[in-house]
């Protein structure tokens, strides 16, 4: 009759039962080096295939030509979740956050109203995404097909310039938006060349607010350089004030600033014209001289305002600046008198 052994050690001695786990099991420590090996392996080579993809993604998004990569309207729709997060809306059409497969964000833009056929469309569309600058936000891609236009940007996390000086801002897109940075960006660069010669779009899209539209757009004459100085005017007198360039009041009646901010700048009294949320503090020199270069950058006739460059050393104390004479235009934009725009007060037009 056998009789088996059974070895049983103490609960306590964990070196003996570390022994006869071996012991039993001699080839354990190659299965489990194995086994760590192989996950080890395959973690690598997921590592390497993100970063290929990432890599690719890159590539494909601009190649070093300038073309710009072709979406589907499949991959658009899943990028943007179904157009689920619209981020504003504007003349050219909606934007819609999007996230790549790299989990890079991006802009998309819906057009609406576009007249150019699908060739030609591609054609203007390659031309834009050429065109790099640092201000400028970049286009990576576009899609194209049967009654749809989309263009894919950048994403510019900081949202628009007017998100951060008024109290209250609409999901109305603004053209000058901040990156990560809160580096300048202007968006919808080249979005009147698709449109063709469809002009009275144009208007209608950068009529959005009253005001900022040199007279010149309305009058027919040729349009130069100083309509944008004329833009660059208006988007000055905002960033000193805190206030929209017109604002509603009462009884449906609206209050133009421009007109308010250089009546008072003629009297001399540049300092009610700050930003309230900065508690007046500024130096009152550098205000004064803000505000003349705006004033200056707005006048009615296009030879009467600097060129930009002007406008720089101006700015920059270089070159000396007068105090401006109040455009007749602005006045006559709202058919308002001298005598009540004197009237205002900061409180009128205040947040």
């Amino acid at each position: 009759m056998a009789i088996m052994y059974t070895y049983v050690p103490h609960p306590n001695n964990n070196n003996q039962v570390l022994e006869l786990l071996m012991y039993l099991f001699p080839h354990k420590r190659m299965i489990v080096l194995w086994v760590i090996g192989v996950f080890a392996f395959i973690l690598i080579g997921f590592i390497l295939l993100w970063r290929c993809r990432i890599k690719l993604f890159e590539e494909t998004m601009v190649n070093g030509d300038g073309s710009l990569k072709v979406f589907s309207f499949a991959q658009i729709k899943k990028i943007t979740k179904n157009f689920s997060e619209k981020l504003g809306e504007g003349g050219f059409g909606c934007d819609f956050k999007g996230t790549m497969p790299v989990s890079t964000m991006v802009a998309v833009k819906r057009l609406k109203g576009f007249v150019q056929g699908d060739k030609q469309f591609r054609a203007e569309v390659q031309t834009i995404g050429m065109i790099q600058h640092t201000n400028l936000v970049r286009l990576l891609g576009f899609c194209a097909g049967e009654d749809r236009r989309l263009l894919v940007y950048e994403y510019m996390v900081n949202g628009s310039l007017n998100s951060h000086l008024f109290c209250s801002s609409s999901a109305k897109f603004n053209t000058l938006i901040l990156d990560e940075l809160f580096c300048p960006k202007i968006a919808d660069f080249g979005m009147a060349k698709l449109l063709g010669r469809d002009y009275s779009r144009v208007l209608t899209t950068m009529r959005g607010t009253i005001g900022y539209l040199a007279p010149e757009w309305i009058s027919g004459v040729p349009i130069t350089q100083k309509a944008d100085v004329y833009s660059y005017g208006m988007m000055l007198l905002e960033i000193i004030s805190g206030r929209r360039n017109s604002e509603k009041i009462k009884e449906g009646k609206f209050t133009y600033f421009p007109t308010y901010a250089a009546v008072k700048l003629n009297e001399g009294n540049g300092m009610c014209l700050l930003d309230n949320g900065l508690g007046g503090n500024a130096d009152a020199e550098q205000l004064a001289r803000a505000c003349r270069v705006s004033c200056w950058c707005i006048q009615d006739a296009a030879d009467h305002r600097p060129m930009m460059g002007q406008v720089v050393r101006m700015l920059e104390g270089v070159m000396d600046v007068e105090v401006p004479p109040v455009p007749r235009s602005l006045q006559k934009y709202v058919g308002m008198e001298d005598s009540n725009c004197s009237d205002w007060t900061a409180s009128e037009v205040s947040c």
